[in-house]
């Protein structure tokens, strides 16, 4: 999940900041794209424009399973500390080694203009806004999402992180990123993305860290069932459970005992 915004950085360097758009998800089957700024006759770079970010972010609601997003904007943030923070953030990393294998993954390098959150905002009907700067922030967003309607669907976030240190980034991303994976059923993409400098209002945020899940590890992917594999395992059960049956069936065969303990009449030859 990681190697393409790695290889964004390198192969660009510290030439110029660039500002991110990292999206993904957990279970939306889709290619995995990067997309890097051109670099014209004089040396000059050209991103990508924010507003075609956010048409991606529509045409991956219409052709996927997703039908929600979440966007987590980091002020200041740019693409070399994205994935510096991708590679480095404990909690974040593991929610992208949670992500199915085949799942959808668009790493813009350089994103213009408008910043990406701005766009959503005006493209995107019903938009939420959170600033999370203090623990009653953060419990609001969370009780917010918690008590969104019995379908959760067509649920739109723009969580603004206004963050100096990357521990508090990581930490909220990961507690956020879980209750709305828990009401969306893991049907919702996810994006990360940053702006100019200009826009900084960095805090240190006074939010509770949380303790991962015991069965999330640093260096084991995360194994998940899928329909396929159920559906065989709810086939052989049964058929297993047969077998058994049959088998204790040979084992309770047993002679009739009056044939044993009735004597044999042999005759005259006895007589």
């Amino acid at each position: 999940m990681l190697l393409l915004s790695s290889l964004a950085i390198l192969s660009y360097g510290k030439v110029s900041e660039q500002y991110p758009a990292y999206i993904w998800a957990q279970t939306a089957i889709g290619k995995k794209l990067e997309v890097k700024p051109t670099v014209g006759k004089d040396s000059s770079y050209s991103g990508t424009d924010s507003s075609k970010v956010s048409e991606e972010i529509k045409n991956i609601l219409d052709k996927t399973n997703a039908n929600s997003f979440i966007v987590y904007h980091r002020p200041g943030m740019t693409t070399e500390n994205l994935v510096n923070g991708l590679v480095t953030n404990h909690k974040i990393s593991n929610l992208l080694r949670e992500s199915n294998p085949r799942a959808i993954e668009r790493s813009f390098t350089d994103v213009q203009g408008m910043p990406l959150t701005d766009v959503v905002e005006k493209e995107f009907k019903g938009v939420k806004k959170f600033i999370i700067d203090s623990k009653e922030s953060f419990a609001n967003l969370i009780k917010d999402i918690e008590n969104g309607p019995k379908v959760f669907i067509h649920q739109y976030y723009v969580v603004e992180l206004p963050y100096e240190k990357d521990e508090s980034f990581d930490d909220v991303v990961y507690q956020v990123e879980r209750a709305f994976a828990a009401r969306t059923l893991d049907n919702h993409i996810s994006i990360i993305t940053g702006s100019e400098s200009t826009r900084r209002l960095l805090q240190d945020v006074d939010v509770e860290p949380v303790e991962e899940e015991a069965n999330v590890k640093d260096d084991v992917p995360f194994v998940y069932l899928t329909s396929l594999i159920l559906t065989k395992i709810l086939i052989m059960l049964p058929i297993v459970f047969l077998m058994i049956l049959a088998i204790l069936q040979l084992f309770y065969i047993k002679t009739p005992l009056m044939f044993v303990e009735k004597g044999i009449d042999f005759g005259k030859i006895e007589k």
